[in-house]
């Protein structure tokens, strides 16, 4: 029996299994909303914990490339004297970079 509207009428088999559809679904969504929460949680951790890192790194590698261009800075200024004198560059220096300047990339 159909009631006003094409509703079922609340004993009807098929209305009791979309009843039953809807509740199994409707808790299958919390499930997975519980879950996006929390790996939107856990995802909002990580990037706080790497942003920690990277900043970490960042003034370690800032620092870095400013020494290094100190020692390029010194390298350069003293160099030249040292090339154009008579004394001898020590043996590591040599054994490092060479009895001379490499004609291409010089700052590698």
């Amino acid at each position: 029996m159909t009631c006003w509207g094409g509703e079922s009428p609340a004993g009807d088999p098929s209305r009791k299994r979309a009843e039953q559809a809807f509740t199994k679904a409707a808790a299958e969504t919390q499930k997975g909303q519980d879950r996006i929460g929390r790996l939107a949680e856990s995802a909002q951790a990580e990037l706080a914990a790497d942003n920690g890192r990277r900043a970490k790194v960042a003034t370690v590698l800032e620092a870095g490339e400013r020494a290094r261009t100190r020692l390029r800075v010194r390298l350069r200024s003293r160099l030249p004297d040292a090339l154009t004198g008579t004394d001898l560059l020590p043996v590591w220096f040599t054994t490092a970079l060479g009895p001379m300047t490499p004609p291409r990339r010089a700052e590698e």
